[in-house]
Order: C-alpha cells, then sequence, then structure tokens
C-alpha cells in the first residue's frame, strides 16, 4: 500500500511539472511541512504553538505571493515557452 502511495504521488506530481511552469510549481513544495502540521492537529489531535502558527501563516502568504504575482507567472510562463522551443529544435 504505501509502495502505491509512493507511486501515485510521483505520478501527480511529474503530471503536474509537465503543465505547469516549474517556477509556479515548486513553490507549492513549500507547503508540504504546513499540510503536516494540519494532518497533525487533524488526524493526531496535535497542538501547535503560536511559533509554529506563525510559521506556517508566513509559508502560506510568501507562497501566495510568488504563485499569484503576475509578473512572476509572466517570467514562469516565458521561461516555460523557451523550454518548449528549445525541446522542439
Amino acid at each position: 500500500p504505501a509502495h502505491n502511495t509512493r507511486q501515485n504521488s510521483y505520478s501527480a506530481w511529474y503530471y503536474v511539472l509537465a503543465r505547469y511552469p516549474v517556477a509556479m510549481v515548486m513553490p507549492v513544495l513549500l507547503l508540504l511541512p504546513v499540510s503536516t502540521i494540519l494532518g497533525a492537529v487533524t488526524f493526531l489531535g496535535e497542538r501547535p504553538d503560536a511559533w509554529v502558527l506563525i510559521g506556517g501563516a508566513v509559508v502560506v502568504t510568501g507562497v501566495g505571493v510568488v504563485i499569484i504575482d503576475p509578473k512572476a507567472m509572466r517570467t514562469a510562463a516565458a521561461d516555460k515557452k523557451a523550454a518548449d522551443t528549445r525541446s522542439d529544435a
């Protein structure tokens, strides 16, 4: 079962990487610790302290700024287009 979960996770990750610019996808990886904390709270009844919550808010805000920033999105789209052009040649 763990092997199937890992295989499905990698498949999903590479599927997303093939369709979106790396500069847009990679910041989402930074949300992994935040989702882990949410899972610990939900399934294990953990109670994070204020510093953990502040850190999580900083990470989520930072990822949001990177992903939503129009300039960053244009740059990422240009990078993907350039990479696609190189791979077609």
